[in-house]
């Protein structure tokens, strides 16, 4: 990669970390933050210039342009300039120690979730180490065979593989915070997270060349921000952003932004009356007006989608194994690369969700208080995840995520950890089984 391209990836990396630490959160969160706003800059300040055809070095200066213009802003406004440096020195400090704080954990707990976090890491190198590195070669359980080209092979190293491997830290966090918002545990929580990034149709995509899971990841994001238990400005614009770059990515991307869109103004016009009523219908006017632009530009340039299909075109394809030779075709259906092991726990949660949603909203009719809490935000999340799964063949990141969010919710509200564990466990055992046989 040429010196521009560096510092294209130096410049954003710094800058990212700059408007996280502006938030004052957990370790998850800021590494949430951080891995969102790198991925909106990477695309609106670089990936959509150079797919308009303007070249390598102009796409690569507006995106440093904009990661400066962000550090400075995230500097410069209602703080000094040593306590800046000091909120970034934490925030630097907590994302290089989460991955060692995340295995401590799980390791005290002794649960399933450390050989979850374990073979995440192995992974992790797998992909740093480049798409013709298989999991199972680098654990030396099989020689492994070469997966497809690389996804966005067109960009040059080392941005294609930072490209995956934010994509799938950003996986983990996203399981992680959503499940624990449901009630999980922390260390479940993490095994959740594990999943959603180990389930083999999802790490496919990370080493193929279907570039749309980056539209799913950065829907993802853009939920679990939104539904950060104390939800700030930042966030939402946070949110919004990595929408507006999702609807710039082809003709139908305002239909898969769409339902996360209506979801995030939802959870802020929630928080108005704790941030200000005309401050969150700013925020709110402003990320719909981006999102609409954004759409608008898509349509502009003739970028067509990479398919709009329901997933589940024939049932009876539904269980079959993969093929060998494209384990992951969408014409296979699901096969064994999808997480089976949670459709159960989802399929119980989402009914119950409902009537305890209904319940609630008869209990407000009535004007009687109700016996606990609404459980809606995490029936919006579900739904939220789920509508865009449908305009895809097959969609994983989505659909598995949509099935994790009730079933970590149904554990909880059952108080049933043993469950949950049982759950990640064969989750995670059938990634390892899956890429054994494969290969991978």
């Amino acid at each position: 990669m040429s010196a521009v391209g560096w510092l294209l990836a130096i410049f954003v990396s710094v800058g990212s970390i700059g408007l996280a630490a502006r938030r004052a959160a957990a370790s998850v969160e800021l590494a949430t933050m951080t891995l969102t706003s790198w991925l909106v800059l990477i695309v609106l300040g670089f990936l959509l210039p150079r797919a308009a055809g303007a070249g390598e070095l102009l796409p690569a200066g507006i995106g440093i342009g904009l990661a400066v213009l962000v550090l400075a802003m995230t500097t410069a406004l209602g703080t000094s300039l040593k306590v800046a440096a000091r909120r970034y020195g934490v925030a630097l400090r907590k994302l290089v120690a989460l991955p060692v704080v995340a295995a401590l954990a799980s390791a005290r707990a002794l649960s399933v979730t450390l050989l979850g976090w374990l073979l995440s890491l192995v992974v992790l190198w797998s992909l740093l180490e480049g798409t013709n590195v298989a999991m199972v070669e680098t654990l030396g359980l099989a020689p492994g065979r070469l997966p497809s080209a690389p996804m966005l092979s067109t960009l040059a190293e080392p941005l294609s593989t930072l490209l995956r491997l934010i994509l799938a830290c950003l996986c983990i966090a996203c399981g992680f915070l959503l499940t624990l918002r449901q009630g999980a545990d922390r260390v479940a929580a993490l095994g959740w997270g594990c999943v959603l990034f180990l389930t083999p149709g999802v790490l496919q995509s990370l080493r193929s060349t279907d570039s749309d899971l980056l539209s799913q990841v950065l829907i993802l994001a853009a939920l679990t921000l939104a539904a950060f238990a104390q939800l700030t400005l930042l966030d939402s614009l946070v949110a919004f952003a990595a929408l507006a770059a999702v609807a710039s990515r082809h003709d139908w991307g305002w239909l898969e932004a769409a339902p996360a869109a209506l979801a995030v103004a939802v959870f802020s016009l929630g928080a108005a009356r704790r941030l200000g009523i005309a401050r969150v219908l700013g925020v709110v006017a402003f990320g719909l007006v981006l999102l609409a632009l954004a759409a608008v530009w898509a349509r502009s340039q003739h970028a067509p989608a990479p398919g709009i299909s329901f997933p589940i075109k024939n049932a009876g394809l539904l269980f079959e194994p993969p093929s060998a030779a494209d384990p992951m075709s969408s014409g296979q259906g699901f096969g064994l690369g999808f997480a089976w092991a949670t459709l159960p726990l989802a399929a119980i949660g989402l009914v119950l969700l409902a009537i305890e949603c209904g319940t609630c909203f008869a209990y407000r009719i009535a004007r009687s208080n109700p016996l606990r809490a609404c459980p809606w935000p995490t029936l919006l999340v579900s739904l939220a995840a789920l509508v865009p799964a449908c305009f895809r063949a097959p969609s994983y990141a989505l659909v598995v995520a949509a099935a994790f969010v009730p079933a970590a919710w149904l554990c909880s509200r059952l108080l049933l950890p043993r469950v949950a564990e049982a759950a990640i466990a064969i989750n995670v055992l059938g990634a390892l089984t899956f890429h054994w046989w494969y290969g991978w």
